[in-house]
């Protein structure tokens, strides 16, 4: 995938094994809520987050695929 602004840090392997409890938006950030995290991701100018199939091919702007069971991936585009 390609390089993000900031590199995304050791610590988002915390969320690994647990569910989704809800997502929020505050402008252009989203906020991916588990059990005992939250993920802040930030869009950009012209940023989408898709759920796709985990064999979906990477395209140029692909940053972050957070993996889920049933072979789906929410992509950070």
């Amino acid at each position: 995938m390609d390089d993000c602004r900031w590199p995304i840090p050791d610590e988002i392997c915390s969320v690994v094994g647990l569910s989704v409890l809800n997502v929020e938006r505050r402008a252009k950030y989203l906020l991916p809520r588990f059990s005992t995290d939250t993920i802040l991701m930030h869009l950009g100018i012209s940023g989408t987050v898709r759920i796709i199939e985990q064999d979906t091919p990477i395209v140029k702007h692909d940053h972050f695929d957070l993996v889920f069971q049933h072979r789906k991936n929410l992509r950070l585009n």
